[in-house]
């Protein structure tokens, strides 16, 4: 059992990137299931801290992929690297056994039966359609629901750029100023490409999304389904005014046959 000292440095070195010391203490034994003095597993610290590497390094010491993130909060490694957008943790996290559809019961209604699907959906970046179809070929079910009843399409329309953006800075934190600022500047540039209307459609955001939107239709996803107040996805888009999406689901057979009716 390593100690406090040991676990601050096991902390540090996956903060740091020091890829020697975490051999090191790999090597001699150390858990990959230890948590920081916050709660925080190493597997989530990695994701947090951007390195699919050392994700991969602690799975293959037998980090369990379904461990919670933070302790006694409900989400996996896989919510956190499925919303950071991060396809190649996903990917390592998927082959090592991690829950494609693990939903969080954390008490709170606005995050209780959120999956990785809907937190992909909700991502800023543009490799999000990457790692949706990770997940869809997983078994993620495009069907499911959240405690507000809400699916991943509703997740992905609720979320604009700025809100999406806003959704990782909570998962981040405040520990890591650099990645807040970083994180913050992208949110604001997404936003201004997002107002800059017709001359500005194409912005990797909006392509990101639509492409995202597409592979949940083909994979079933229910355009019909309501939330718990009632609305349904077009609502949503209709609501948030993101004529991009108005315009994606007013062309897909089941809507223009529910207009019909």
């Amino acid at each position: 059992m390593l100690d406090a000292d040991q676990k601050v440095s096991l902390t540090e070195a996956i903060e740091q990137n020091d890829i020697e010391m975490l051999e090191k203490a790999l090597g001699e034994g150390a858990d990959p299931d230890q948590r920081n003095e916050d709660g925080d597993s190493l597997l989530y610290l990695a994701v947090l801290s951007e390195r699919p590497h050392i994700v991969e390094m602690l799975l293959n010491a037998g980090a369990d992929p379904n461990l919670e993130a933070v302790a006694g909060e409900g989400e996996t490694a896989l919510h956190t690297a499925s919303l950071n957008g991060d396809e190649t943790s996903v990917a390592a996290l998927l082959m090592a056994g991690a829950a494609a559809d693990c939903p969080v019961r954390c008490g709170d209604e606005e995050l209780d039966g959120r999956t990785p699907l809907m937190c992909a959906c909700s991502s800023p970046v543009s490799t999000a359609p990457e790692v949706i179809s990770l997940l869809l070929a997983a078994g993620a079910d495009v069907k499911a629901k959240d405690a507000l009843r809400r699916n991943a399409l509703m997740h992905m329309i609720e979320a604009g750029p700025l809100r999406r953006t806003n959704r990782l800075l909570a998962a981040t934190g405040s520990r890591n100023e650099e990645m807040v600022l970083q994180i913050r500047a992208i949110g604001h540039l997404l936003e201004s490409l997002e107002k800059l209307g017709e001359d500005g459609r194409g912005s990797q955001s909006e392509d990101a999304c639509l492409r995202s939107a597409q592979l949940l239709v083909e994979s079933g996803i229910d355009l019909s389904d309501r939330d718990g107040s009632g609305k349904t996805a077009m609502d949503y888009a209709e609501a948030h005014g993101d004529q991009a999406m108005v315009f994606f689901l007013q062309g897909c057979p089941e809507v223009r046959m529910d207009a019909a009716s």
